[in-house]
């Protein structure tokens, strides 16, 4: 029997224990058809049959594929194909198999033999195995029991059928008994193991092909199709990872079989209207790139002229460049919000398998005449459809670049509703484009949904959208307002992460939790756009600061001080009355400007500080009384401690680059009560 090695090439440590430990144990060749993870490509396991368009997870750990799980399965795949090409009995083993001198060939070949198809001498039970049951063309062999011999020869002369299967059951009671050998219930691993033509046959079922899942799932998946048996005892062990590491890392969803480049675009030439936008995809760790940046618009106003076309050529135009396996994720930019992820974005869009999805909507707009047209279409790609999003929205869609290239080979004028331009295109059934009829990625204006938790849930098709998309008049935008209000708490996009306890970093320092690094990077954005840096009239300690009320955020910031900080400053600090907010305001120190703030009391009962930045030198806030500095506080935290008489501060000398930090002073009554 031929022996096949499964064995990266890029794996040569792996190769050469496996020589040194089974050289000498049995015969064997290194499979040419293995597949290495890090090179497999789409386009290529497309080119085999393989839906690549699928969301891939294991259904044990519920975890999308690894690449390295990916590979594995394909390299176990083309044994099988390699078993029915050489029309005998195949043994397969990964290259961390340890052959042990309790496997026996001949062994092996008795089981095929006596009709088992596939024989596991590597593996982990997962389930409950059970005793050995003979396949149905099993000939059992009396010789060596002259008793039973004889008492079965008498019972089929007497036609005695209960005499017949009394023998019988004592015969399979003797094998059971002194068998080394199990059925297997839910085996694990692919370690090592033998097939026949029939099970490789078998297991090459191409609707694996649709939802390809880990080898170590996909065997006992197929089990009862097979005729399987398994030594009770490994004769084939599977060796220390510690010697060899693995290429299968089960890693979190978003480590899964992703080859391509994903980018987020938006066009908005008004960037502090992008401010919900741009806020929330910080929230979600990801950034757009703006194709409106320092662009004068010319594609209409959705008042005079329906426009809009000058979106898609600056989209055609980012493209030609890009692979066109990559993927582009592209929405408006004033009137969208973020409510996931861009990766979680782009796996639910390969789960629904067209090369471009846009986004739907309930009205037919600007051409109502063309609902039934949309409802035609719709129906090809999703027979069951049932919900009333079913008229393309060019607001908000993904696809990947190459079929993107060949929608925009004829572009609309920038002038021209690109909306209407692109139903045209869609309707035309040239290019693979469907719709998002189930809000599972896009959600365009809609009074129904609501927040769970961290979630946007449209009761309709009970989806968890990624985005929502607030199009539309004035009530639409105003429902927009509020939509973003309810995740973020705010108009603003400036977000405030919950704050419930403290931390006690000194005699009367305490730390709380206040922004997160994007946070504070909006924050540091939208008062460098704004400018204007200058230290107060009359001020004793004059410092290039810009009040918070110039930015247009000091109200929700006050509302979120009185709301969630002031309870926490009542608790610590027990003796005062307090008052809210009196005053906040951004402080910026940098080589050719103010580099320093001399030592000094603050009008304020309690002071709040956050640290926005760190990526630069010197210019530590420092107490000398205390003899504490926040060079070792996070960005974002915020410390708070009794700024007017007990904690005088400085920030000492700044070294390099530029710091930007935010200053808040509470009002209220000291000694109180």
């Amino acid at each position: 029997m031929r022996a096949l090695v499964l064995n990266l090439e890029r794996r040569i440590d792996r190769r050469e224990l496996f020589d040194a430990t089974n050289g000498d144990m049995l015969s064997y060749q290194y499979s040419e058809y293995t597949w290495d993870g890090n090179d497999l490509k789409y386009d290529k396991l497309r080119e085999l049959g393989f839906n690549t368009d699928k969301s891939w997870i294991d259904p044990i750990e519920e975890t999308h594929l690894t690449k390295g799980e990916v590979g594995c399965f394909l390299s176990h795949w083309y044994a099988w194909k390699y078993c029915v090409e050489l029309g005998e009995p195949l043994m397969i083993l990964e290259d961390d198999a340890v052959v042990t001198d309790r496997f026996n060939m001949d062994q092996v070949h008795t089981k095929l033999n006596e009709g088992y198809n596939f024989v596991y001498l590597g593996w982990r039970e997962m389930g409950e195995s059970k005793p050995p049951t003979p396949p149905l063309n099993t000939v059992i062999d009396l010789s060596s029991n002259p008793m039973m011999a004889m008492a079965m020869m008498g019972a089929v002369q007497s036609q005695n059928a209960d005499a017949a299967t009394s023998v019988l059951n004592s015969v399979q009671n003797t094998i059971t008994t002194t068998s080394e050998f199990v059925t297997p219930d839910y085996p694990y691993w692919g370690l090592a193991y033998v097939i026949t033509p029939e099970s490789a046959k078998i297991l090459l079922d191409d609707t694996a092909k649709k939802n390809i899942i880990p080898v170590d799932e996909y065997l006992p998946k197929k089990l009862k199709e097979l005729v399987p048996i398994a030594y009770k005892e490994n004769v084939v062990e599977q060796r220390d990872r510690s010697e060899t590491g693995t290429d299968i890392t089960t890693g979190s969803r978003y480590d899964a079989f992703i080859d391509f480049d994903i980018h987020a675009l938006t066009l908005g030439t008004d960037e502090d209207k992008c401010a919900k936008l741009f806020a929330s995809a910080k929230h979600h760790g990801f950034e757009f790139t703006n194709l409106g940046k320092n662009v004068d618009w010319i594609g209409g106003d959705m008042l005079r002229s329906l426009g809009g076309g000058q979106k898609l050529r600056a989209v055609n135009e980012y493209i030609q460049e890009l692979p066109d396996e990559d993927v582009v994720f592209f929405c408006d930019a004033y009137d969208v919000f973020m409510v996931d992820s861009l990766n979680e974005m782009v796996y639910r869009y390969l789960e629904i398998g067209h090369q471009v999805l846009f986004g739907a909507e309930r009205i037919c707009w600007p051409d109502a005449s063309l609902s039934d047209t949309h409802k035609k279409i719709n129906r090809k790609h999703f027979p069951d459809l049932s919900t009333p999003y079913q008229h393309l929205n060019s607001g908000t869609f993904i696809g990947r670049v190459g079929e993107l290239k060949k929608i925009l080979s004829i572009l609309p004028d920038a002038d021209e509703s690109d909306q209407a331009w692109m139903q045209k295109r869609f309707f035309s059934e040239e290019f693979d484009i469907a719709l998002d009829t189930e809000c599972y990625l896009f959600q365009q204006h809609e009074p129904e949904v609501y927040k769970d938790g961290d979630q946007l849930v449209n009761p309709i098709t009970q989806c968890y959208t990624c985005l929502y998309h607030g199009n539309g008049g004035k009530e639409m935008k105003d429902l927009f307002v509020q939509k973003y209000k309810d995740f973020y708490g705010t108009e603003s996009p400036i977000l405030y992460i919950p704050t419930v306890d403290y931390e006690i970093l000194d005699n009367d320092i305490i730390m709380i939790d206040y922004l997160t690094p994007s946070m504070c990077d909006s924050l540091i954005e939208l008062s460098e756009r704004n400018g204007g840096y200058k230290g107060l009239e009359g001020d004793d300690v004059p410092a290039q600061e810009i009040r918070l009320s110039a930015l247009g955020v000091r109200d929700i910031t006050a509302s979120h001080w009185w709301d969630s900080i002031e309870p926490i400053i009542a608790k610590h600090w027990t003796c005062c009355s307090y008052r809210g907010l009196r005053d906040a305001f951004i402080i910026k120190y940098s080589m050719n400007g103010q580099k320093q703030l001399r030592l000094h009391s603050d009008i304020s009962l309690i002071t709040g500080s956050v640290k926005l930045n760190d990526d630069y030198t010197g210019g530590e806030l420092y107490f000398p009384r205390q003899n504490f500095s926040n060079k070792d506080v996070p960005v974002g935290k915020c410390i708070l401690f009794p700024g007017q008489v007990t904690h005088p501060h400085t920030s000492k000398e700044l070294k390099s680059g530029t710091k930007f930090s935010l200053t808040m002073w509470s009002d209220g009554n000291a000694f109180a009560g």
